[in-house]
């Protein structure tokens, strides 16, 4: 891509900076590291397993392909099936640094302090603290798929003829986790707003508006060609699950598409409006505060830089599409997919904030017109309500794990208790014996709410329970990968309904009460709700 003469000099600087300088590359990585074992590390080093997590070693290659998630399997088989959260906790992180220097270099963020607030916030973000908190299998994966839809972006506007490279990044980072293009969506508009408020002719804006379309549109072309291939070479059919891509742009007709283009937008300003995290109240505030002071960076540089006409109106557009681009998940899923695991790239406007700081604090009009001490003010400010902010993220997440450390050990003791129970039943054999496991820990005596954690903590997805065995999937996992016992449990679904459904099961009384383990038929039967 062709730009101006000042524009080329300042990137090559950039570049020099950044990728060129080992200090650049160390400063990000050591304000990673930091950030992520501060807000991280209690997870990383406690095995803690919860729900899906209990598994210890993911074998579902043939699910996540009929998802839509095919190359998960071909970097799972690289990285192996067992996911010890300590070396899982650190890919994640090795591959969130690579991410942060491609979006540093590309924003042009110099700024030491601001860089080590883009990485503090796209650390700590609930995103990524609820993916470790109970599904740590999919972390490094995940930050692989961020790695990806960044290059997308990179590979779009650092090479002139970087199309099919980004093509090809967008379609693995999607092949990996979907949720992800919304990240590539979000820093292509940052891409062009920082072009426009670089005096980028209208002409060349048109152009990069187009090639980001187009790298987009291939990818998701590209994506779509691959799975096809994928599918009708494993004979594997798409799932219909919520997660699934059966119903992926099947609209009904123009007014429902509307419908969620509106929801798409209501689900946006929910999520800013009810952050799941520490202190929400005043993240709701921190949140408030940093979009007007978006708006108003907007505003300011668009007057100092005189942008004017067309430049202007796709300016504006872009700033209405934003919270569209930021969700766009929701649209294409028909809200399916909504929770807190698909809007990584909402904390992706913050750092969207950062850059137009940044370009505030190096305009030369600006910094005559303001006074020294009032931008040191500003200056620090913005570093405290950003700290705020990052700040209330770390004591999120270490409650977070905190919960789930106590579910696991609250787990860990009802289970040895039903063991005993089990193995003290006349007639049972370790191994042998058919179990069949009635009602839920969840809905048992035992099951008590903490009322110490916020209502916040307990809302979270994966976080909605008293104990780490949430279904009756999950207690085969705990009783073969977490405590190594032996147990044949009855598995078939049908089976476990009629045994539900049976008199004497109906009468029998609940776990820990005598007579709530008893043999019917050949067949252990351990009542617990």
């Amino acid at each position: 891509m062709k730009r101006g003469k000042a524009s080329q000099i300042q990137t090559e600087e950039s570049r020099k900076k950044l990728f060129y300088s080992s200090d650049s590359f160390l400063y990000v990585f050591i304000s990673i590291f930091l950030f992520g074992i501060i807000t991280h590390g209690y997870r990383f080093f406690n095995l803690d397993f919860a729900n899906a997590s209990l598994s210890v070693y993911k074998n579902t290659g043939m699910q996540m392909i009929s998802i839509g998630r095919f190359l998960q399997p071909v970097y799972l088989f690289f990285r192996g099936n067992i996911y010890p959260p300590t070396f899982v906790g650190f890919l994640s992180l090795v591959f969130l640094g690579c991410s942060v220097c491609i979006i540093i270099e590309l924003l042009n963020i110099e700024n030491k302090v601001l860089v080590g607030l883009v990485c503090g916030v796209l650390v700590t973000n609930t995103t990524v603290t609820l993916t470790n908190a109970t599904y740590i299998y999919d972390a490094d994966t995940y930050m692989l798929a961020l790695l990806f839809s960044v290059l997308a972006v990179y590979f779009a506007f650092q090479f002139r003829y970087g199309t099919i490279a980004s093509m090809i990044a967008v379609c693995i980072s999607i092949g990996l986790y979907q949720a992800f293009i919304q990240v590539t969506i979000i820093f292509f508009m940052f891409m062009l707003i920082k072009e426009i408020l670089e005096g980028t002719d209208t002409k060349m804006i048109f152009r990069v508006a187009v090639k980001s379309l187009i790298c987009l549109g291939g990818g998701l072309l590209l994506y779509d060609l691959a799975l096809k291939i994928v599918l009708r070479v494993m004979k594997i059919e798409l799932s219909n699950a919520y997660n699934g891509l059966t119903n992926v742009g099947k609209y009904e007709d123009l007014s429902s598409a509307l419908r969620l283009i509106a929801d798409t937008y209501k689900s946006t300003i929910y999520f800013f409006m009810r952050p799941q995290t520490y202190n929400s109240n005043i993240v709701i505030r921190i949140n408030l505060l940093l979009i007007v002071f978006f708006l108003v960076l907007i505003g300011t540089l668009i007057i100092s830089k005189k942008i004017y006409g067309w430049n202007l109106a796709i300016l504006v557009s872009i700033i209405i599409l934003i919270p569209f681009g930021i969700n766009i998940t929701y649209f294409i899923s028909q809200g399916k997919a909504h929770h807190a695991l698909t809007f990584f790239s909402s904390y992706c406007f913050f750092v969207g904030v950062l850059m137009l700081f940044d370009i505030f604090l190096k305009d030369s009009r600006i910094q005559e017109k303001i006074s020294y001490i009032k931008l040191c003010m500003l200056r620090v400010s913005v570093i405290l309500v950003f700290a705020g902010l990052i700040f209330n993220s770390i004591i999120y997440a270490n409650q977070v794990y905190l919960k789930n450390s106590l579910e696991y050990q609250a787990t860990q003791n009802i289970v040895v208790r039903m063991i005993d129970r089990i193995e003290q039943t006349d007639g049972y054999v370790v191994d042998q014996t058919p179990v069949v496991i009635i009602g839920s820990l969840e809905d048992s005596v035992f099951s008590m709410e903490r009322s110490i954690f916020d209502s916040t903590i307990n809302q979270g997805v994966g976080l909605n329970s008293n104990f780490s065995v949430g279904s009756y999937s999950n207690f085969y996992a705990y009783f073969n990968r977490i405590l190594a016992y032996p147990i044949n449990m009855v598995t078939d679904i049908d089976q476990i309904d009629e045994w539900e459904q049976r008199v004497e099961v109906k009468g029998m009384p609940a776990f820990p009460a005598e007579g709530s383990c008893k043999i019917i038929e050949n067949v252990l039967v351990i009542k617990l709700s």
